[in-house]
């Protein structure tokens, strides 16, 4: 975590340690204070949020499940936020944070209606598991649907959102994050 932080000091432009300081202090260093306030340290915090927030699902998974190889996208909780995003950015042509809230909804739901399923007849891990790959399956093959249909300049939008880019990431946005 403190290595990270270095990330602040080595780009296109270098900055010595005295000049991140300054600048962390709010004081005015032309060309470094833009750099490292408005570029770099909101992908680095952004990265940092983003980490940690899948070690924890990774994490909750494992607990839940009981496997140290459980994981979100194994029993299609990633896959169906995956073609709920493709669907609105490609059909409804939502905004970011429209598409973000809708596609963390449909992962929840999707778990929500995984458990539910897994739980008939007394809960069990190794179906919850077999189910969440079949639901994978499907959801996959729906998004892979939807990017045949797409038209090349939509594709970049599409492919940044399910790849996951901090490139447009500003310092506003960091609450968002860690909601």
């Amino acid at each position: 975590m403190s290595l990270s932080f270095f990330i602040l000091l080595i780009g296109d432009e270098s900055y010595s340690f005295s000049t991140l300081i300054k600048v962390l202090n709010s004081e005015t260093v032309p060309g470094a204070s833009f750099s490292i306030m408005e570029i770099r340290l909101p992908k680095l915090l952004a990265g940092i949020i983003a980490g940690w927030s899948f070690g924890l699902a990774g994490f909750i998974f494992q607990t839940m499940l009981r496997n140290p190889l459980a994981s979100p996208d194994i029993i299609g909780v990633t896959s169906s936020s995956s073609i709920a995003a493709v669907f609105c950015i490609l059909v409804l042509k939502t905004n970011s944070l429209t598409t973000g809230i809708i596609s963390i909804t449909c992962g929840l739901t999707s778990s929500l209606i995984l458990f539910l399923l897994a739980k008939k007849d007394g809960f069990s891990a190794a179906r919850l598991i077999i189910l969440g790959i079949g639901f994978q399956a499907v959801t996959r093959a729906g998004t892979s649907f939807l990017l045949l249909k797409v038209a090349r300049y939509e594709l970049q939008e599409v492919m940044r959102w399910l790849s996951g880019s901090l490139s447009f990431t500003k310092l506003d946005d960091i609450p968002l994050v860690l909601i």
